[in-house]
């Protein structure tokens, strides 16, 4: 069930599993404010439907933004999930061993892992599987 839509992001909810499923945009420098802007709206919709499971699918994505402000992203983004009800959040990487230090690095700032149980999968069926767990 497609919960919100636009050209960044599609929100997609499935009730019998309780995931909520979403591609993560491209981000560049230009488009940074829209970003932040519908990843607003992921949180928002994860408190709204009270959603405990988030796949997150990052394989596609390109990161063109200075390392330092995406971490601050990131960061943030973290922040907010851990503001939810949300339990489990699995990512589907991506092949930049940079980026996944980066991501690396923002879980341990923020200690998501204390109240969020967080994985890294190659495969969206893998990321489904331990979800579904």
């Amino acid at each position: 069930m497609i919960l919100y839509q636009s050209s960044l992001i599609t929100l997609d909810y499935d009730p019998a599993t309780d995931i909520l499923s979403v591609n993560w945009p491209d981000v560049q420098e230009l488009y940074i404010p829209a970003v932040k802007k519908e990843v607003n709206v992921l949180v928002e919709t994860i408190k709204h439907y009270d959603v405990k499971k988030l796949l997150i699918d990052t394989s596609r994505a390109a990161v063109d933004v200075d390392e330092e402000a995406y971490q601050n992203f990131l960061v943030s983004f973290a922040r907010e999930l851990m503001k939810t009800r949300l339990i489990k959040l699995a990512r589907i990487g991506t092949k930049d061993q940079n980026r996944e230090q980066l991501v690396n690095q923002t879980r341990d700032v923020t200690q998501i892992t204390q109240t969020i149980a967080v994985q890294v999968f190659n495969t969206k069926s893998e990321a489904q599987a331990w979800l579904q767990i």
